[in-house]
């Protein structure tokens, strides 16, 4: 008997990177938005650009609120763009004082990080993120196998200790705001001593505690900067 025809094979699955934008709100948030832009490939025209994605509207009452988006980006080149309406990005101020600020995290890793800006100000990143490699030496002859890029959630900060239960700092920010932004900056470095004695950062939150102990037992070394190139308009 004839064999049967040969089944239509399925689409081919396009991979991608679970990739998030998160944000912290200042108390003018309707001034704040961001968009991200798929740079042209090698054999492409250069200098195009495909848009990816724009923030939402943010409305009044997301004033001082953590807004999260989760993308899911293919391989390539990329530029991040945020910007204020005003001129006077994510400003820190407020009774109590507000902090803005905002982060792209992809693969495990932060990607880039940043605070305060002017008109709008442009990162470019690419995706997959490389894990960071071990430190640790292999006494292994096998060779490895070869690195996964599968994407991963982010890794949280070792804790060596227990969180203080329903801590929050003079900013009301609790101790995950410290873990959210382990490596580069480290906010236990600015803001980990601010408060009463006994109830700062550096005092009730693992992530700083363990970066205190790791200060202190390990030689002095200079801190790498974040992968991803950084622009800012005036």
């Amino acid at each position: 008997a004839p064999s049967a025809s040969p089944s239509p094979s399925s689409s081919p699955t396009v991979e991608c990177w679970p990739t998030s934008v998160n944000i912290r709100l200042d108390l003018w948030p309707k001034d704040i938005w961001w968009t991200i832009y798929k740079m042209a490939a090698a054999n492409e025209t250069q200098g195009e650009k495909l848009f990816v994605k724009r923030s939402e509207e943010y409305q009044v009452t997301d004033a001082v609120s953590l807004k999260s988006s989760l993308l899911c980006l293919q391989e390539g080149n990329y530029q991040f763009t945020i910007f204020d309406r005003h001129g006077d990005g994510l400003q820190n101020t407020g009774f109590p004082p507000y902090r803005g600020y905002y982060n792209l995290a992809s693969n495990g890793e932060i990607i880039f990080n940043g605070e305060w800006f002017r008109k709008s100000k442009t990162y470019s990143f690419s995706i997959p993120v490389l894990p960071k490699p071990s430190t640790i030496p292999s006494t292994s002859h096998t060779p490895s196998s070869s690195p996964s890029f599968a994407p991963t959630t982010i890794t949280p900060w070792p804790k060596s200790c227990t969180n203080t239960p329903g801590y929050l700092d003079i900013y009301l920010d609790s101790c995950a705001f410290y873990e959210a932004f382990e490596g580069y900056p480290s906010r236990c470095f600015a803001y980990g001593n601010d408060g009463e004695a006994g109830s700062t950062p550096n005092e009730n939150c693992c992530a700083c505690i363990d970066l205190l102990k790791e200060i202190d037992s390990a030689p002095a070394t200079v801190a790498s900067q974040p992968p991803g190139s950084t622009s800012e308009e005036p």
